[in-house]
């Protein structure tokens, strides 16, 4: 089996593997950025920021989002506000969500700041991506404009459910690790796509494999 790809009963190994990679980047004093996304990512995300050491040392964290959905801040759609709402708290660290009660191209433009800043400037970049059922990752739908994506490390575009905006596969190209679970049948096929290489495109969660190191976890894999 490829070692990319890891068989697991749930989300458990993921989440103490993110503690650890964290919890160890921060007591060396290392800057760390770390991409979140909403969906199923929610519970880890959550799980993890329970077990991240305290204190000052969080001051180097700064705590990103994959993507978001637009409108007011706060809105019961929003990935930042269900992350919220599921119990994600890290104080201490420096939280950057993209919804600011800015206009769409004004918080895209804002967005994409945010971004580049901490792709350039913190030593330790990860992402914590989910994949859906149709072989999406972070914003990007299969056949969007963000799927197709190969300059821009952000964009937005109208879904056929949102307004979106996302980073791209240039973004997670950036990324030093990029982890992923997706477990239940639903996503079975999905992941057996997954195991080859395809068109991003066609199946965005290939992205998940441009970053310099990924793992992707699930209970479903054949």
């Amino acid at each position: 089996m490829d070692t990319h790809f890891i068989q697991t009963a749930n989300y458990e190994p993921l989440v103490e593997r993110l503690v650890s990679t964290l919890n160890s980047a921060l007591s060396r004093g290392v800057s760390v950025a770390w991409f979140l996304s909403g969906g199923s990512a929610i519970p880890i995300a959550v799980a993890v920021s329970k077990q991240l050491m305290p204190g000052e040392r969080r001051a180097r964290l700064r705590v990103l989002q994959i993507d978001e959905r637009y409108g007011p801040v706060g809105h019961p759609n929003s990935n930042w506000q269900q992350l919220l709402d599921a119990g994600f708290d890290i104080r201490g660290a420096t939280c950057q969500p993209v919804l600011q009660g800015l206009s769409l191209p004004r918080t895209t433009e804002a967005y994409l700041e945010t971004v580049t800043d901490a792709l350039s400037n913190c030593d330790l970049r990860i992402g914590l991506l989910g994949i859906g059922p149709d072989g999406h990752t972070a914003g990007m739908l299969p056949r969007s404009t963000a799927a197709s994506e190969t300059q821009k490390l952000v964009v937005e575009y109208q879904g056929p459910d949102f307004t979106r905006i996302t980073v791209t596969t240039p973004a997670i190209a950036r990324l030093n690790l990029a982890l992923s679970y997706a477990g239940g049948d639903p996503k079975r096929a999905t992941l057996a796509a997954l195991r080859k290489d395809g068109p991003i495109e066609v199946q965005p969660a290939q992205a998940i494999k441009k970053a310099a190191d990924w793992y992707i976890y699930s209970n479903v894999l054949a």
